[in-house]
């Protein structure tokens, strides 16, 4: 027996038993983000290289379920208890000890006032502020939450956004993502990994400011939530960390779906930073496919670079930087970029012949080079497909864009057409 852990298990209840002996009155309990240590057990069990600590999730989830049940139940010196978290208490293992207790979830307005500020009270707010012409910019950024059918804004990231423009200009302090670091960045990135079929589009389209019908996950325990976590879980998570909200009327919605959307451009920008990072060369698995792709095309290997693109865009989550009509460019130059090779340039859509090319690739190793023209069809037809990359291959010598790489010295050149429907990619080679 680990005596620091009995000592753990045990606080809650002995500080209630030394604060009645010292006052004479049962202690009221609030006990705020109970299921932070297992989530943070789960994402720190993963790290731990001693085979003792394998069970690392399991013994914190002891600890705390000792902890809250000697508190919250067979407590006599307890008057009441309030717990919060991301996760149901009912779903979890280590409450199925309590009894008696209520359950107030996004959609219940009993305690509405408990759970950020109201639209009346961040205008006050703002108003004892000298902030009043900054409502507009709070509400796009920080509120959207639908609580009980209304309206919430974030109180954490709002006090943080007062005290840091009062002490600016507050007329014209831009507002700023404070969330950072906080409940369910680590989830986010964890479903970004492996995604399942057709899932990530579901997450693309809430960042592209849509709605998501979700099944809410019945049983949702940390040790769940994998890179192989469906987009329900996934989403269920988010919906009570605040990441997504009810779109609509919560308590109207259809018996077992529900309709969610992303609140506000502080949660919209934390997936973006996400997706970001995921998609990034600060991502070694991303990276290793990246080089891998960059390999096949100079290979003029079209069925590698076919598998490689349609795998990587299953999982693609793209950032708004740009227009959605280049989803695909975009797609393929974050991907390109990740590579990171210093023997191979890339350049984006840069005047060749008498017409622009998508993405060229240039390799001075071997004086050979890369063209690469996109093409997207609204028909999930093969056979509209293959013509479109047909297409995108003779508007490549039609139009010269390989002049300039001829006259730079690149001997070697190979000219894609790639045709993308939606997250589906057909590719077609032909080298001069």
């Amino acid at each position: 027996m680990n005596i620091f852990s009995e000592i753990v298990k045990d606080s809650l209840a002995f500080m209630s038993r030394m604060l009645y002996h010292e006052y004479g009155a049962k202690t009221v309990f609030i006990v705020e983000d109970y299921d932070t240590p297992l989530r943070n057990a789960r994402k720190n069990s993963k790290k731990k290289a001693d085979p003792e600590d394998a069970d690392f999730y399991d013994r914190m989830l002891e600890v705390v379920s000792a902890m809250l049940s000697r508190a919250l139940k067979t407590n006599e010196f307890m008057n009441k208890g309030f717990v919060t978290g991301c996760l149901r208490i009912n779903y979890q293992s280590e409450t199925t000890g309590f009894n008696n207790y209520v359950t107030c979830d996004l959609t219940d307005s009993r305690h509405l006032r408990l759970m950020g500020f109201t639209k009346e009270e961040t205008a006050k707010l703002l108003k004892d502020a000298g902030m009043e012409n900054r409502l507009e910019d709070v509400l796009t950024w920080y509120g959207g939450h639908n609580i009980g059918g209304h309206e919430m804004i974030c109180p954490w990231s709002l006090m943080k956004f007062l005290s840091y423009a009062l002490y600016s200009d507050p007329a014209v302090f831009p507002p700023e993502t404070y969330w950072v670091g906080l409940v369910g960045a680590d989830l986010v990135e964890t479903f970004m990994k492996h995604p399942g079929n057709g899932e990530a589009q579901r997450l693309q389209n809430l960042i592209d400011g849509k709605t998501e019908a979700i099944t809410p996950a019945i049983f949702t325990a940390y040790p769940l939530i994998t890179d192989k976590m469906t987009f329900n879980t996934f989403a269920t998570v988010l919906l009570h960390s605040g990441y997504f909200t009810y779109a609509g009327d919560a308590s109207a919605q259809s018996y077992g779906q529900l309709t969610i959307k992303i609140p506000n451009e502080e949660m919209r920008n934390l997936l973006i930073d996400a997706a970001k990072r995921r998609f990034s060369s600060a991502n070694p698995e991303w990276v290793g496919d990246a080089r891998t792709l960059t390999d096949a095309l100079f290979a003029g290997d079209a069925a590698k670079v076919r598998k490689i693109v349609n795998d990587m865009l299953e999982i693609f989550i793209s950032t708004p930087d740009s227009p959605r009509e280049d989803f695909y460019h975009d797609f393929m130059t974050v991907v390109l970029s990740a590579a990171g090779s210093n023997h191979v340039k890339m350049k984006s859509r840069q005047e060749g012949g008498d017409g622009r090319f998508s993405l060229t690739l240039m390799r001075d190793s071997d004086r050979s080079a890369v063209i690469m023209k996109f093409k997207k069809t609204d028909s999930h037809s093969l056979a509209a497909q293959f013509k479109l990359c047909d297409t995108a291959i003779e508007e490549i010598s039609l139009n010269r864009y390989d002049s300039n790489l001829r006259q730079d010295g690149y001997e070697r050149v190979l000219k894609y057409g790639l045709a993308f429907f939606e997250r589906d990619c057909e590719v077609k080679l032909a080298e001069d």
